[in-house]
């Protein structure tokens, strides 16, 4: 019989108001707690300091009227969404578009001989922005069904989220295998809409056994903390344990966010806005920073090294791709990996975390293949009593059967 382990995924800073369950017997379906009552209460916003001239202000901040801050019962950190397991890889890709322009293309990364499973796009703005005024949004020439939406009060944020699977399989699925363009065009709203996030999944014949987590929402800057608690780990599972971050919003070495892995810091400098459509390396290009308000965005992904950023160095333009890799963070015999983050300017927009795990299956998270796929059909994978996914108050517990050395790849 496979050895189990509990696996573990918190957000501490998650909200009351935004305690949830999964319904066992729909496990990869988030469903909000029917206890949890959607917060009345306004709070009038402190008076807000002039803004400084729109030609003097820097990308990134706010002027005084630019956002209304408004009472969402989505606030409190990001939170899982989808959890698959099977014989999985990914791409993740992010695009900022540069104002006045509405449109651009997202790169997908298509493993050969695969098959698109799912496919999500998130898409990180500002809280004027409403789901009908995404009306006229379009994703490789069809309209995405935002049908998640998460809201920052303190500042301001709202980013949203749609199943776009059908969207972006005929031409995935239709493709050879490498890169494969999708266009985006953000609409009317384009100047408000800091960039968007595709993450597609994928059934890979070449991959013995994976999970891949999505985590969607709005990350706590005062500090947010997603755990993984387990078992102790065995070899085959501490050689690729990845994870991509999308953050909006941010600009220059001023405006970054901190990450920490087991309490060993990972980044000083997550964030900038290497995914603009208008980015050149190098603090020396002055192209560079022609990037603006409605194109500050990085995503961890496509064209992205595994190998950056190098903590305590001097901040440069490509010091930090927002994709990591976590092994070098665990051993044979862990029992834990917790990732920390922390926003000290407060004003940037982490909006998305996915974790793509080889070698552990995640017992009670949604089996997918690609002849599941293909009839609209899903397995729960393999539930054990216990091992039924469950999202506590600020706690993500699901089961993971751990693959042992007999699996490893090759």
């Amino acid at each position: 019989m496979a050895a189990t382990a509990t696996l573990l995924i918190a957000a501490s800073a998650m909200s009351p108001a935004l305690a949830s369950t999964v319904d066992p017997a729909e496990p990869s379906t988030v469903v909000e707690n029917p206890a949890a009552e959607p917060s009345t209460e306004t709070t009038a916003p402190e008076p807000a300091a002039p803004a400084a001239p729109a030609d003097e202000r820097e990308p990134g901040t706010s002027s005084s009227d630019a956002v209304a801050p408004t009472a969402s019962v989505d606030d409190g950190g990001l939170r899982l969404m989808h959890a698959f397991t099977g014989n999985l890889n990914w791409s993740v890709d992010g695009l900022g578009i540069n104002p006045p322009a509405q449109t651009g293309t997202l790169t997908v990364e298509k493993p050969a001989g695969s098959a698109v499973i799912r496919a999500y796009l998130m898409l990180a703005s500002f809280a004027e922005v409403e789901v009908a005024g995404l009306s006229d949004v379009r994703l490789n020439g069809a309209a995405p069904s935002f049908t998640e939406v998460a809201t920052d009060t303190a500042y301001g944020f709202r980013n949203f989220m749609a199943d776009v699977t059908s969207i972006v399989r005929p031409t995935i699925d239709g493709a050879n295998a490498g890169s494969i363009s999708i266009a985006i065009n953000e609409g009317a709203n384009a100047p408000r809409i800091e960039g968007s996030a595709l993450l597609v999944v994928f059934d890979d014949p070449a991959v013995s056994i994976s999970s891949i987590a999505l985590y969607f929402g709005t990350s706590q800057t005062s500090g947010d903390n997603f755990s993984l608690a387990f078992d102790t780990l065995s070899e085959p599972q501490t050689q690729d344990l990845r994870m991509s971050i999308g953050s909006a919003y941010s600009y220059g070495a001023e405006q970054n966010t901190a990450v920490s892995v087991n309490s060993q810091p990972l980044s000083d400098v997550a964030g900038h806005f290497d995914d603009c459509d208008a980015f050149v390396a190098g603090d020396e290009d002055d192209a560079n920073w022609l990037c603006n308000d409605g194109a500050l965005l990085t995503v961890g992904g496509v064209g992205d090294s595994l190998t950056n950023p190098v903590v305590g160095q001097p901040w440069t333009t490509v010091s930090d791709d927002e994709l990591y890799s976590l092994s070098p963070f665990v051993e044979v015999g862990d029992t834990q990996i917790e990732v920390q983050t922390l926003n000290e300017s407060g004003d940037d927009n982490v909006f998305m975390a996915a974790f793509y795990l080889d070698e552990i299956e995640l017992e009670g998270a949604e089996r997918v293949s690609a002849e599941l796929a293909e009839t609209g059909a899903s397995e729960t994978a393999g539930l054990l009593g216990a091992g039924v996914l469950a999202l506590l108050v600020g706690a993500a517990a699901l089961l993971v059967s751990r693959r042992r050395a007999a699996t490893a790849r090759a």
